[in-house]
């Protein structure tokens, strides 16, 4: 088991997404977020690593547009990409014949690189057999139970309320504005990808 903490101890998750190459022929994935500068779609599809995903259907687009077409796009061959609208939070890539990562980070540029993130990574020969692999399959049951697939009908939805989403965007703008303002005694943390970061030793 290792400790995943990025730029904070030089385990990346970038690291355990390229060391995955060659070890596992599928992947399944429920992650929250998921935004189009992640790099784990791209790899996984580009490798022949089937991706079974399960994202957050929600009104400020969770899980971006061009991830949702870029992912229907390639199913059912490559991929089977499902959303859950309501309660959802989970962030698990299991490398299936690899390892597991469990912990905080969404499929995002940021919780990649310059968030404070962390989880715990098992390798297959550690949970294989043990309640840990019961416990992740029995999330996985309950969400394919509970989620529905991504379909042309339901992206062409999330872009007729594209409009809205920017009406909301510009008044969230008007209060990060005063955010700023009210908590400006208290300095910004401007992420990992920007301060001093140990050298990779994984």
């Amino acid at each position: 088991m290792r400790m995943v903490m990025g730029a904070l101890n030089g385990v990346r998750l970038q690291n355990l997404l390229v060391a995955s190459v060659g070890k596992c022929s599928r992947a399944t994935a429920a992650v929250a977020y998921a935004t189009a500068n992640n790099t784990f779609f791209e790899h996984c599809l580009s490798q022949d690593i089937y991706v079974e995903y399960f994202g957050l259907l929600d009104e400020d687009e969770a899980v971006s547009i061009p991830v949702l077409e870029r992912l229907l796009e390639a199913a059912p061959i490559q991929c089977s990409p499902r959303l859950l609208k309501g309660h959802f939070h989970s962030k698990i890539i299991w490398w299936h014949g690899y390892g597991v990562y469990i912990g905080s980070a969404n499929l995002t540029n940021s919780a990649w690189n310059s968030n404070v993130e962390c989880g715990v990574f098992y390798d297959e020969d550690e949970i294989l057999g043990t309640r840990i692999q019961v416990d992740l399959e029995t999330q996985f049951a309950y969400l394919r139970k509970h989620s529905g697939p991504v379909t042309r009908q339901l992206i062409d939805g999330l872009k007729r309320i594209r409009p809205h989403q920017a009406a909301v965007y510009r008044e969230r703008q008007k209060l990060g504005d005063k955010f700023a303002e009210a908590t400006k005694e208290i300095p910004t943390h401007v992420g990992l990808a920007r301060g001093r970061q140990p050298p990779d030793d994984v």
